[in-house]
């Protein structure tokens, strides 16, 4: 599982990059091999659960603390649409820090994913343990979509 630092320091890319190296080299989906095996392990504990517009704003207002970013991964995937993530806590924090997001309220991140949801789904991701990132997820590039496109069951759906 990513954890804050790796986030933060950006490292998480490469993560990613290698995932879905991994992924589009196997042509019959993720197969038993030591690497294909490690990759869907460090997929799985992210635990991605894909959110409803309703539930990803609970989370929202939960959090003590909110900023909004590029999703993560888009560096990998410069010509995919833009959208921008939701990050909360100390996630939040870490991000603003590093100069990755700007931090925003309820109000302002609720408008983003608003304006990000209808085209996209919403993932919700767990950073160092804890459900941390809201992403509107490129479907064609996002890791989780690639992994379960291969026979990774990964994403969890909520139910409302």
């Amino acid at each position: 599982m990513g954890n804050i630092e790796d986030y933060q320091n950006g490292h998480i890319l490469k993560s990613i990059g290698r995932a879905l190296q991994t992924i589009s080299n196997s042509a019959q989906g993720l197969d038993d091999t030591p690497e294909s095996i490690r990759v869907k392990q460090k997929i799985c504990e992210f635990e991605p659960t894909v959110l409803s517009f309703e539930k990803a704003i609970i989370a929202v207002r939960s959090a003590r603390t909110i900023a909004i970013g590029e999703r993560i991964c888009r560096p990998l995937h410069q010509d995919s649409e833009f959208t921008e993530s939701i990050f909360l806590d100390e996630l939040a924090e870490a991000m603003t820090e590093a100069g990755h997001a700007r931090s925003a309220g309820p109000a302002e991140a609720e408008q983003t994913l608003k304006t990000h949801s209808g085209k996209h789904p919403l993932v919700m991701s767990k950073v160092s343990g804890k459900y941390l990132e809201i992403c509107a997820s490129a479907p064609e590039s996002c890791v989780f979509w690639q992994a379960e496109k291969n026979g990774v069951r990964c994403m969890k759906r909520q139910q409302d």
